[in-house]
């Protein structure tokens, strides 16, 4: 392990203070994982279906892309993704230089609608008979190539820490070929919905260095367009017999269902109901995404549901029996009032939701927090 930190230590004497805080994530993986191994981004782009697991151990079937784009890289992903009709989210993590194969595998990947993220990829210790499950970690990179196909993503995330740019294009006599690739990129990134901005950082700086783009600008130019602002404000409404009742809904991107949630204060009957509030969830279908054997499955069954912010997850949440209700399903958990005002405290929050198989989505939704926290203070009156 002492190795590990006087290499950290030598390479931090040659590079720039920016990058410290990688080094330091290596260390960290190192201390965390001792028998795991960063993913080597030099070998040509590998792709694997696996359950990649969040903060709170809730593990969805993904696609892990590890390595440099090659010209080979799209229809390779194509072959690995057949059949798999159901949107799910690629995880890139790369670099590669020729930016046509990333335009290409970035094609490939919104032909099948999926969601991309970037980060670092590692596996989670095995356990005699389980599947091998995989984690995300911050401190992942994906530049040039990489980054032209990350825009593919229906939805896009990236982390404060991840490294995202271009290394600029090389000087060459051949102009009428670099027109060509240029104005390429530029209808394909604008064809994704980023702005052709991005492109600058392939004239600035050195052919051998990282053109960074800070995660600021990749939110402003949309290349993360995973928008916290858009999501709808919780709104306070007093029913007929004067019970408060805060309520916020959202709808699946790819339109296959809408959840809303109602917080109120908890009933008389719940079991336990000191210094908590009811969360109730209503899950609605549309366009006839469940089927009733679907619903019948849900309702025979009590799952776990799962609340998670950028700081903070809430585990063991218990929902009661789900119910069918106006042509949906509708359950409830309890949740202290101390954790509901932690959640308030981020800019969203993510529910995991135990839907079956058959949903063409994830079964992650992300709602707004704003005015929740008036919505708390209302309650707890």
């Amino acid at each position: 392990m002492n190795n590990i930190f006087s290499l950290c230590q030598l390479i931090l004497q040659s590079m720039r203070p920016k990058l410290i805080y990688a080094c330091s994530c290596i260390s960290t993986v190192f201390l965390l994982f001792p028998s795991l191994a960063i993913a080597n981004t030099a070998a040509e782009m590998e792709f694997k279906i696996a359950d990649v697991c969040d903060i709170s151990q809730n593990c969805y079937s993904s696609i892990i892309s590890n390595g440099t784009i090659t010209a080979k890289s799209a229809n390779t992903f194509l072959k690995v993704a057949e059949g798999s009709a159901r949107p799910i989210t690629v995880f890139i993590n790369g670099k590669g230089n020729d930016l046509q194969a990333g335009i290409a595998l970035g094609k490939a990947i919104r032909s099948k609608g999926f969601d991309t993220k970037t980060g670092l990829i590692l596996e989670l210790p095995e356990k005699a008979g389980q599947k091998t499950k995989f984690t995300l970690k911050e401190g992942g990179e994906c530049l040039s190539a990489c980054l032209l196909a990350f825009l593919g993503g229906h939805s896009r995330i990236s982390h404060p820490n991840d490294i995202l740019g271009f290394y600029k294009l090389p000087s060459t006599a051949d102009d009428v070929n670099e027109t060509r690739l240029r104005s390429s990129a530029t209808e394909y990134i604008t064809s994704m919905g980023v702005n052709s901005s991005a492109l600058d950082y392939l004239s600035i700086g050195k052919s051998d260095q990282i053109q960074r783009i800070p995660f600021a600008v990749a939110k402003k130019l949309n290349i993360d367009n995973y928008d916290l602002t858009t999501g709808s404000p919780w709104q306070i409404k007093t029913t007929g017999s004067g019970q408060i009742i805060a309520v916020v809904s959202e709808k699946d991107k790819r339109s296959q269902f809408s959840a809303t949630l109602a917080l109120t204060k908890p009933n008389a009957i719940d079991a336990i109901t000191t210094g908590s509030l009811r969360l109730i969830i209503f899950v609605k279908p549309l366009r006839g995404a469940l089927s009733i054997n679907e619903i019948a499955k849900i309702i025979s069954t009590t799952s776990a549901v799962s609340i998670r912010t950028n700081n903070l997850a809430v585990n063991g949440l218990n929902a009661k029996k789900w119910e069918q209700y106006q042509e949906g399903i509708q359950s409830f958990v309890l949740l202290p009032i101390q954790s509901m005002e932690e959640i308030a405290e981020a800019r969203s929050f993510e529910l995991s939701l135990p839907l079956p198989e058959s949903f063409t989505t994830s079964p992650t939704l992300r709602f707004s927090t704003e005015g929740l926290k008036s919505a708390i203070a209302a309650l707890k009156k």
